[in-house]
């Protein structure tokens, strides 16, 4: 469904990320450390014109995943572990493809004894 993905460190899907009732997969370029958008087409393949930055420098987090939707607004969010705090952080979607401002916050403390957090 797609060719070249190796310049990506992570890469997951968050469920419906866009809101447009496919699913999406993100991932972290890992040269620019930015996060991209994938739009799913629904027929296992992605949208034209997809792969879009939705966050710069995302350098600064040794895990990104996304649970579905956290915070229980009935949108995805992604959940981050700062690498040098290893605090949890939450970054809640905004149900179009993007987060919502103010997010970011520290959910939770001292995740630094968990080798792979999904």
């Amino acid at each position: 469904i797609g060719n070249n993905w190796a310049g990506f460190d992570i890469i997951f899907s968050p469920g419906d990320f866009s809101g447009d009732g496919k699913p999406d997969v993100l991932a972290r370029n890992s040269a620019t450390t930015d996060l991209q958008l994938y739009k799913g087409n629904g027929a296992g393949g992605f949208q034209a014109g997809t792969g879009g930055v939705i966050g710069n420098n995302w350098s600064g987090f040794s895990a990104i995943f996304s649970p579905g939707d956290f915070s229980g607004d009935g949108r995805p969010d992604v959940l981050a572990r700062n690498s040098a705090t290893t605090d949890l952080q939450l970054y809640k979607g905004n149900g179009a493809g993007g987060f919502q401002t103010g997010t970011g916050s520290v959910i939770s403390n001292n995740w630094s004894g968990f080798n792979i957090i999904f």
